[in-house]
């Protein structure tokens, strides 16, 4: 067995998954729809992280994000803002008809401003 283990990573959207999350996951990936729905469940997270004595800050956040390549200025509003709310592993899925170009127009006008969130 690796020791250490790699990051332990658990979808969870609902108090049960959410409470299993708390106990066993490095990484918590919100497996729900919305921002604010993601936003009451960290706190769900957080309250289920007490209840067990684990120091939430122990835990990262993660989010994944659909971009189709159009408006790259509001996908960095967007990631700013789940980035503020505790997100700290963002992915950008890249979609559309051209995917391809999506990812293209990520990396050249997303993420050079996305690194500089921290």
């Amino acid at each position: 067995i690796q020791d250490p283990h790699p990051p332990i990573w658990i979808g969870a959207a609902r108090p049960a998954m959410l409470r299993v999350t708390a106990a066993e996951a490095d990484v918590w990936n919100w497996a729900g729809e919305g921002f604010e729905a993601a936003q009451e469940a960290g706190r769900q997270l957080i309250a289920a992280c007490r209840t067990i004595g684990r120091d939430p800050s122990e835990l990262r956040w993660s989010a994944q994000l659909s971009f189709d390549g159009t408006r790259p200025a509001a996908l960095v509003d967007e990631l700013r803002g789940w980035f503020e709310a505790g997100f700290t592993e963002l992915v950008i899925r890249c979609t559309g008809s051209d995917p391809v170009r999506a990812a293209a127009v990520a990396a050249e006008e997303v993420l050079p401003k996305a690194r500089r969130l921290s």
